[in-house]
């Protein structure tokens, strides 16, 4: 077994020769890893007597980690009742000195607690103090409302009520008490995750949506509102409500599908406020996922993403989010896909952020902002003007601020600068002249007076080709994808040759599938017009 633990100025070297891939206002303080784990999956914080613990799922564990000194992680125990089990589905919570453990798939494990008051001196064999399959032998997620006297704990995706929920009064924090038998079910179905405060459970019904209930009465929970059939919809995943209780923010764990705030004021009438996503990988993919969210008190928004790491984001404005900083765990990911950043706990005293990346296990993260950057977005926009893309942007206020490199890129090429724009203004505009048809993707490098510089998010604009002139469209495409034809009528032949000429594919009409590997190809019409089609 081979263990990992990195000294904090060999941490911050790296970090260093990296940060402009991998890292903005958020440094590395530490990581911990076993090789010889195939999976990491939720992480949870637990702090006492100054120290700071993390507890993250594996494979077949529930492990301790003492996280006080992030430059000298010190693993304390591997956890679990059942040893010879394995999930890649680990759920962790904790109230008071007690962390609650569940796990989904077929390993049967039930509910554990594990005694988190004496981690230093205490066997391993003796943390367990709770382990029962009674209610449960599967659940995918729990969650805990604190705010509510005697606590509650919400168990769901559980095998024996999988179209609902369980709940469990924590009056005695070692011997949890169902309160809802035989009443689980509710009008939204399986649950896939929660947040429950003050009685007011919202719960994340898969492609559903994300129903509201009322639980004052546990063995009778009312449906108040549904969130359904809203833009970007996909599997809905996670939430959490702010501080204030007027917003959720909402992860739908779908790719191409970007974080949503929710007005919940009225929750009969719930909607989107607003909607944005990460593009850490732009231009090559702009179809992030986005796991999990954390909201600290009304202000801050911390999200946990799937090949683009740990984020912040400002959400004193929730209708404009504008992210703040990030830390990406993957830096060599060239696509989206489902590893990465699975959760991002940040409520330890110290303000550091736990964050369990699947493959490479725990990290601890800083967030060094200080609830901005030197330049607040009121707007950022990009819009197809006739043959032009119109770029527009708006402040609220900057300080130290150098100016604007404007940067574009086309699927396939790296971002490269198409002008600079001084400070000194709150409402920016900028042509940019007959960029050519295809997808366009335009970022703002904002510079600091200090050397310092901060990226915007990835804006893409589409233009199309004018229509009496032949084109493909998407060019360069994805291989084994379908193409379209400007420039044809219906009823003209066509022929796509390869470039050592045999002929691959013929027909009439607008568009085809071309199943074809990466290259280059030649699109010929019977009335001898050529587009040469790149495939990638």
């Amino acid at each position: 077994m081979e263990l990992r633990t990195l000294l904090v100025y060999v941490l911050l070297s790296v970090n260093g020769l990296l940060s402009a891939q991998t890292a903005e206002n958020m440094t590395l303080l530490g990581i911990w890893d076993d090789t010889s784990i195939q999976n990491y999956s939720d992480v949870w914080g637990y702090a006492a007597d100054g120290k700071e613990y993390a507890i993250i799922g594996s494979r077949n564990f529930f492990i301790i980690l003492d996280v006080t000194d992030p430059a000298d992680i010190i693993e304390l125990h591997r956890v679990n009742s059942y040893v010879d089990s394995g999930t890649r589905w680990r759920d962790i919570k904790v109230y008071g000195g007690y962390a609650y453990c569940v796990e989904d798939l077929d390993t049967r494990e039930g509910l554990q607690i594990i005694d988190l008051g004496d981690l230093e001196n205490t066997p391993t064999e003796d943390l367990v103090v709770y382990s029962s399959q009674a209610d449960f032998a599967i659940c995918h997620n729990i969650t805990i409302d604190t705010t509510v006297s005697p606590p509650k704990l919400y168990a769901f995706g559980t095998n024996t009520e999988r179209n609902g929920v369980q709940i469990f009064s924590l009056a005695d924090p070692t011997n949890p008490v169902r309160i809802n038998s035989g009443a689980g079910r509710l009008t939204g179905g399986y649950v896939h995750d929660g947040y429950a405060v003050n009685d007011t459970l919202y719960a994340n019904s898969e492609g559903r949506g994300m129903y509201v209930y009322d639980m004052r009465n546990p063995m009778a929970p009312v449906e108040v509102g549904i969130l359904a059939g809203y833009e970007e919809a996909g599997y809905n995943h996670s939430s959490w409500r702010t501080a204030d209780g007027r917003y959720v923010a909402l992860c739908d764990e779908t790719l191409d599908t970007g974080v949503k705030m929710i007005d919940v004021q009225d929750p009969a009438d719930m909607e989107v406020a607003s909607l944005f996503r990460s593009t850490l990988l732009a231009p090559a993919a702009t179809n992030s996922v986005a796991h999990n969210p954390y909201i600290l008190g009304d202000s801050l928004l911390v999200l946990s993403y799937y090949d683009d790491g740990v984020q912040v984001w400002d959400i004193n404005d929730p209708t404009n989010p504008t992210r703040l900083g990030y830390y990406d765990t993957t830096p060599n990911s060239t696509r989206y896909g489902f590893k990465g950043v699975w959760g991002a706990y940040p409520y330890l005293p110290s303000g550091n952020i736990l964050a369990s990346d699947t493959g490479t296990g725990l990290y601890v993260i800083r967030y060094d902002g200080q609830g901005g950057l030197p330049v607040t977005y009121r707007a950022w926009n990009a819009a197809a003007d006739s043959k032009d893309v119109l770029l527009t942007w708006s402040i609220t206020g900057e300080a130290g601020n150098a100016g604007w490199s404007v940067e574009h890129a086309q699927r396939g090429h790296d971002f490269a600068e198409i002008a600079f724009v001084e400070p000194g203004k709150t409402d920016y505009s900028l042509a940019h002249a007959s960029p050519g048809a295809g997808t366009h993707y335009y970022r703002l490098r904002q510079l600091d007076a200090n050397g310092g510089q901060h990226l915007s998010e990835v804006r893409t604009v589409e233009l199309f080709p004018s229509p009496d002139r032949l084109a493909v469209f998407p060019n360069p495409a994805p291989a084994f994808s379908q193409i379209s034809f400007q420039g044809l009528a219906d009823d003209v032949k066509w022929e796509v040759w390869t470039a050592d000429g045999r002929l691959l594919r013929h027909g009439r009409g607008r568009s085809t599938t071309l199943s074809a590997p990466p290259g280059v190809y030649l699109l010929r019409t019977e009335a001898g017009a050529t587009e040469k089609i790149v495939l990638r």
